[in-house]
């Protein structure tokens, strides 16, 4: 029942707890269904949610880990400060195209409900006098829209009441094995089961082992999500010991499928095992047509690493180029740039285009997201929201005009970086030292008041891999 995203739940409830009466219904019934561990529902994870930081742990699962988020509005919704927090996550995924994630039920009339950015040209359905069963059916149709399968319920069975078997004509199949012949009609059958079962082999084994490579794929997400949440790096080996299983395996399922291809790249791009990271981004590459989104992630995935390979500094720039309305792209180009002054003008043009803003609001956050060695390589900067990707890019440019000249506010402060300005910082420092050539730099090191600590001078640029 699980969908090739790899999503946990497939239903998370977003609701009022004066409202329980009403939802509890719903849940239960798609717990009947669906299994209680697919379902987002508080009271089927008590144990899980009795824990310190619940503010922190519980939004990221309707954001990252939910197909189809429920929200059942009332008066009572906009009130309830734990319906705000979960919200406040839900509404980032509005003007995306996550916004399908996203639906909208209400029990009578919830009132004015601007404050949490919903307008009066969106919809909700109206279920106070629905009941529960079309209620459930109608989350169930929002579930197959996104690709995920849903059982039907099966009829109940009268009690104890007892069919009536009614006897029928022997049918042709029947006559046909009875009868004079029936010793040559069962020979001829079997001969043509056995022609049937030949061709049918092969066909069914391509369409098992696309399953379970999808499967395994979404295993291996799943398991480099648990690497990126760990703290202790004995889990962190364990959880990418697992990642690189699971892509492995589904690369073997599905040789010819190039996202497992991809995931590889970006594992051994992460491992610093650059060779082996070129060669199965260019798999990547090769076994996707060329206009696609997903083959424009996995040129500049392969760009970053040759921009990591003595010699191909070149190279990589001309891959970057191909692709400059990508904000990952742009992004590169223009720190790649830094270290050359009169390069800085261009530098500007990279990241300064409507279109790259406009890709960060209307899609979601590439899987894994982007990620950047920093200091040298030994630590990893990962990005897997577009608030932080358009926070980025926000910094990059205001970086880039300070380094032409232009007196700004620090990037860091805006709103668009509340809660990300350190990380981001961490990148900028990196690039600004890596770029000590230019002659304002180190001014604008101190502008962005980057650590005073910090070498002058570093290896050439080692931007990072898109998976």
């Amino acid at each position: 029942m699980a969908s090739a995203s790899g999503r946990r739940f497939a239903v998370a409830f977003s609701y009022a707890g004066e409202d329980r009466p009403q939802v509890a219904p719903l849940a239960e019934a798609l717990a009947a269904r669906l299994g209680r561990d697919r379902v987002l529902y508080d009271r089927f994870h008590e144990a899980e949610f009795t824990r310190i930081g619940l503010n922190v742990y519980l939004p990221r699962l309707y954001r990252a880990e939910s197909e189809l988020i429920v929200v059942v509005l009332s008066p009572d919704y906009p009130r309830k400060q734990w319906c705000g927090l979960e919200f406040r996550w839900i509404r980032e995924l509005f003007f995306s195209a996550a916004s399908e994630r996203i639906m909208l039920l209400s029990l009578g009339q919830p009132g004015d409900l601007s404050e949490l950015g919903i307008l009066s040209g969106d919809s909700y359905l109206e279920i106070s006098q629905r009941p529960a069963a079309d209620v459930v059916e109608r989350i169930c149709e929002r579930l197959a829209l996104q690709g995920v399968m849903v059982p039907r319920e099966l009829p109940p069975q009268p009690g104890g009441q007892q069919g009536v078997e009614v006897q029928r004509p022997p049918s042709r199949w029947r006559r046909w094995f009875s009868g004079r012949h029936r010793r040559r009609n069962l020979a001829l059958l079997g001969a043509a089961g056995g022609l049937s079962l030949a061709l049918a082999l092969p066909l069914a084994w391509r369409l098992s082992s696309g399953w379970l490579a999808q499967a395994q794929l979404a295993a291996g997400d799943r398991a480099f999500g648990d690497f990126d949440k760990a703290f202790e790096p004995s889990e962190q080996d364990r959880h990418l010991q697992r990642a690189e299983a699971a892509w492995r395996q589904a690369a073997q399922l599905a040789p010819n499928t190039p996202e497992p291809q991809a995931r590889l790249g970006f594992l051994h791009d992460l491992r610093g095992e650059l060779p082996q990271a070129k060669a199965t981004y260019e798999r990547a590459r090769d076994l996707e047509p060329s206009t696609t989104t997903a083959a424009r992630g996995y040129r500049i995935g392969l760009a970053a690493v040759l921009a990591q390979l003595p010699g191909r500094q070149h190279q990589a720039l001309e891959a970057f180029q191909a692709d400059p309305n990508h904000p990952r792209a742009a992004v590169e180009l223009a720190m790649l740039r830094w270290g050359d002054p009169a390069a800085l003008p261009e530098a500007s043009d990279a990241v300064n285009k409507s279109e790259l803003e406009r890709s960060l609001s209307e899609s979601g956050a590439p899987a894994p997201g982007w990620s950047f060695p920093v200091d040298g390589g030994r630590n990893l900067l990962m990005l897997h929201s577009p608030r932080q990707q358009r926070c980025l890019l926000a910094a990059v440019r205001a970086t880039t005009l300070n380094l032409l000249g232009q007196q700004l506010p620090s990037p860091l402060a805006a709103e668009v970086c509340q809660g990300e300005s350190e990380k981001i910082k961490s990148l900028l420092c990196d690039r600004l030292r890596q770029a000590a050539t230019t002659p304002r730099a180190p001014r604008t090191a101190r502008w962005l008041a980057c650590p005073a600590s910090a070498p002058a001078s570093s290896p050439p640029p080692q931007p990072g891999s898109t998976g």
